[in-house]
């Protein structure tokens, strides 16, 4: 008749049959908190991971929500479950929104979802391990790069299930391969901060593009505007010299040429993509980064830095002198043409 199971220690019993067929179950093991079944006519059959149902109670069924403690992860190199966090999570009737958010030992969120999507009874959700990933620009072309969030190093953290004003809260912890003998958690947390380092400067170089070509947009649209409605002709002069500087700088920072991903193969990378390689380097296996690593970045670091001042030298000499030229040819902000 298939597989049953009890919450109050065999008072009630309830069918636990979710995808199994039904069948006569022989015999049952539970090994490392997996369930192994063997059926008669069916083979075996394994459940992953009942470690949550330990701690079901009969009146989780009446609560708005439930959150469980998960299952302690490993931090590891092969891909799939065992590098993951399983969350699992009930509730009363489906909810309409909800956030779901890992903790690092001081309380900080390290990653946030809030666009999840439940069910009314049972829920479960997936964590990959990792942090935020650092910001890139929509569309932009990196290549031989992963820019995900750096992967957690092993420690205390927790995870928060927020509904409206009610939270629950589970600790758990990221456990460290424990094949990697070599490599030490202090290892693990070098390699995190240089991959900190590097993400905060590759988000640094896109905001510092968007930033040139949000400016660029403005000054060759009012220069267009102002050149239509017979202004003088220093404002469409300043307006190009200013372009220009700010596109020398933009494609210092990123390959304005690339299209798709194929495209890097016959443009030269620019500094963007370099912060990339050298973020995805750091972590490409689990151990202390080398100094070859730490010293790349340190060049493209300082490159970054210089590609801010020339554009704060641009804010402060060649943007200014524009907006003073606008304003001694009294060149309104907004530019139409009046009816008459």
């Amino acid at each position: 008749f298939g597989m049953f199971a009890s919450f109050d220690a065999g008072k009630h019993w309830q069918p636990f049959q979710l995808n199994l067929p039904v069948t006569p179950v022989t015999d049952l093991l539970v090994y490392r908190k997996d369930l192994v079944v063997s059926t008669q006519g069916r083979a075996f059959w394994i459940l992953d991971d009942i470690g949550f149902l330990h701690q079901v109670e009969p009146a989780d069924k009446d609560k708005p929500m439930a959150l469980y403690r998960p299952e302690n992860p490993y931090r590891t190199q092969v891909r799939g479950t065992l590098g993951r966090l399983a969350v699992y999570a009930s509730f009363k009737e489906k909810p309409k929104k909800f956030k779901l958010e890992i903790l690092d030992a001081e309380d900080k969120v390290i990653r946030a979802y809030d666009k999840l999507k439940a069910e009314e009874g049972l829920n479960r959700f997936s964590w990959d391990l990792t942090h935020e990933p650092p910001e890139k620009i929509q569309g932009a072309i990196i290549s031989l790069s992963n820019t995900r969030g750096p992967r957690a190093v092993p420690g205390k953290y927790a995870v928060r299930l927020t509904v409206g004003e009610e939270s629950l809260t589970q600790p758990f912890e990221v456990l460290k391969d424990p094949r990697w003998e070599h490599i030490s958690v202090a290892d693990l947390q070098e390699q995190f901060d240089l991959q900190v380092e590097a993400g905060k400067a590759f988000t640094q170089s896109h905001d510092l593009i968007k930033d040139v070509r949000e400016i660029r947009t403005q000054v060759k649209d009012i220069s267009s505007r102002a050149d239509k409605a017979g202004y003088s002709e220093d404002v469409k002069k300043a307006a190009e010299e200013l372009s220009k500087n700010l596109t020398v700088l933009e494609e210092e920072l990123i390959q304005t040429k690339n299209e798709s991903g194929q495209d890097p193969i016959n443009y030269q990378v620019k500094l963007d993509n370099q912060l990339a390689y050298v973020y995805s380097s750091a972590s490409s296996q689990d151990s202390k980064p080398n100094r070859s690593i730490r010293e790349r970045f340190e060049e493209l670091k300082a490159q970054l830095d210089k590609a801010a001042e020339t554009f704060q030298a641009l804010e402060a000499g060649d943007l200014k002198d524009f907006e003073k030229l606008l304003q001694e040819n009294d060149i309104p902000r907004i530019i139409y043409k009046e009816k008459k």
